[in-house]
């Protein structure tokens, strides 16, 4: 039984996403196939790169730290732009704005409903699109739409309310691959053992960069007048457009399968070890000991490496032979994988919770007994904020040296599972909004209920973090898909719920609504232990039994 109670399957040689990271605790490879594989460098000398990189320069997993942190960073830039911070930066202003497009409260905050549609309808078009044809157009594309939507936000949003929604609208064409493709980003450029830190700051700017949108845009609005932030983001947005063009190259790459070590269903070890010895002895080399852990297959001829003006491209190549419309049905074939579905409900209802949060917060506190301004609404998010930090500090210190440190338990063998230990503190989340209903219906202290804020943000990190790290790991063929039914699920719960939630809130009262909120939120966080145990058993079963391959839905993988 693998460590920490995991249970083992007997049915495959190689379970999909099971992989040896630390071969110097292994006891079952041959150390002279272990040493043909590429690792890591300096402290991370005994760790095996997974997965294995080309010998192609322009493989991503071969850029440099620096053009790889630059790439993360700036597309990043465009998630906190044209997600975090267009989600979110009406919200403390909607009591101003109901007065001056003439509108009740509750139809106003259907204006993000409406944002949240539009992103969750674009979403599969957006996953297929980037399978197709590559992530950079998509990018590219979301980032020139956004900066339309600003424009009509800017020129005639703030005189009508149909104005507004239809700048709103056009936003919404924005978010999606800065959402979800941000995780396949990650995925591309960087080995398993690494990603936990930059899935961390990827969840972050996701989650907690959301709630300090309001604590910038509320005093923005308060004293410049809400139409400057459409002025602010049309500057933003501009700039962001060039750093996008400039310096994020294209990150999606066709890499020989036997270098993906981590997936299928043959341990692929030895194979690519033979592989590395047939090349050597092609090229004359003395022995196999003087490759210097370098993986070459004959089956493979590096490109050159291509120069800055060529790396501008916008369409680069085609990376899949299907049409779009079967690339389109694949994000909601893969909900038919029962950890899948599992690991969307937690993601996008775990972020739903905060969103559900933020649209009662103006209503709750413009009136008695807090009788708070827009800039004052706005502060409240500072709680949530530093919450939201803390978790995501704590997770991406943690999060990696976690992983390692259970390898090294199991013989060096790494179980995506592992990834699951940080979302127990799940349990955090359903219990804070429990306490934060009742601390704003009894009119507890502005600074008290921030707090409680501030804690349910802390649980949603971990919880958003922990099954995000483990879909990458365990379903990584799937990444772009699965992040794309978590967006589209999460953005269509979000719409729904901004339909009744505000009204339903006022009838029921605020303790009887976020005890039903918190009572689902806890009952999500009790299925992750099924997960953990049972996940590596079902990974098998899945890979002996894909039904989309019965389906004909075809994924990236394939």
């Amino acid at each position: 039984m693998p460590f920490l109670g995991i249970l083992e399957d007997r049915k495959l040689p190689h379970v999909p996403g099971t992989v040896l990271l630390d071969d110097s605790a292994a006891k079952s490879k041959s150390p002279g196939a272990l040493g043909l594989l590429r690792h890591g460098k300096s402290k991370n000398a005994n760790i095996v790169l997974v997965p294995q990189p080309s010998d192609d320069p322009n493989d991503p997993l071969n850029w440099s730290y620096t053009k790889k942190l630059t790439v993360l960073g700036v597309t990043l830039l465009g998630t906190i732009f044209y997600f975090a911070v267009i989600t979110a930066m009406l919200n403390p202003s909607f009591p101003t704005i109901s007065k001056d497009v003439h509108a009740p409260i509750a139809k106003v905050v259907l204006t993000s409903g409406y944002f949240t549609l539009t992103v969750g309808i674009t979403g599969p078009f957006f996953c297929a699109f980037a399978h197709k044809y590559g992530k950079r157009p998509c990018f590219l594309f979301s980032a020139v739409m956004a900066l339309v939507g600003h424009i009509v936000g800017a020129t005639v949003g703030t005189r009508s309310y149909g104005a507004l929604v239809a700048a709103r609208v056009l936003q919404g064409f924005s978010a999606s691959p800065y959402e979800s493709l941000i995780y396949a980003v990650v995925g591309d450029i960087f080995f398993v053992h690494e990603r936990g830190l930059y899935l961390a700051i990827t969840n972050f700017v996701i989650v907690a960069i959301t709630n300090l949108t309001g604590a910038v845009s509320g005093p923005i609005a308060e004293s410049m007048g809400w139409e400057w932030l459409w002025y602010f983001m049309i500057i933003f947005g501009g700039i962001h457009i060039v750093l996008q063009f400039f310096l994020v190259p294209e990150t999606s790459y066709v890499r020989d399968t036997r270098r993906e070590i981590d997936q299928g269903t043959q341990d692929k070890i030895e194979d690519l070890a033979a592989g590395v010895v047939e090349q050597t002895e092609e090229k004359g080399t003395a022995s196999a000991a003087h490759i210097d852990q370098t993986v070459s297959e004959p089956v493979e001829h590096a490109s050159p490496k291509k120069t800055f003006y060529q790396s501008l491209a916008i369409f680069t190549t085609t990376y899949s032979k299907e049409n779009l419309l079967q690339l389109y049905f694949a994000p909601w074939g893969v909900m038919a994988n029962a950890a899948i579905a599992l690991v969307v409900l937690v993601y996008s209802l775990s972020l739903v919770m905060f969103i559900i949060v933020a649209f009662i917060i103006p209503q709750a506190f413009a009136k008695a007994p807090y009788h708070m301004n827009s800039a004052a609404i706005g502060r409240l998010s500072f709680g949530p904020f530093i919450g939201g930090a803390i978790a995501s500090t704590l997770n991406a210190l943690v999060s990696d040296r976690l992983i390692r440190w259970c390898a090294r338990r199991n013989q060096g063998v790494y179980e995506p599972e592992y990834r699951l230990i940080p979302a127990f503190l799940a349990f955090f989340t359903g219990a804070s909004l429990m306490g934060w209903g009742v601390a704003v219906a009894d009119g507890l202290s502005p600074y008290a209920c921030a707090t409680v804020h501030g804690l349910i943000l802390f649980g949603i990190v971990f919880a958003v973090s922990g099954v995000s790290s483990y879909a990458v790991d365990s379903y990584r063929s799937m990444t772009a898909e699965i992040f794309i039914c978590c967006q589209t699920l999460k953005n269509f719960f979000a719409f729904g719920f901004s339909y009744f939630v505000n009204d339903w809130t006022v009838k029921v009262g605020l303790k009887h609504s976020f005890y039903a909120w918190g009572s689902l939120s806890l009952g999500l966080a009790a299925l992750l232990p099924f997960l953990f145990v049972f996940g590596k058993k079902y990974r098998s079963y899945w890979a002996r039994h894909n039904l989309l391959e019965k389906w004909h839905i075809l994924t990236h993988r394939e």
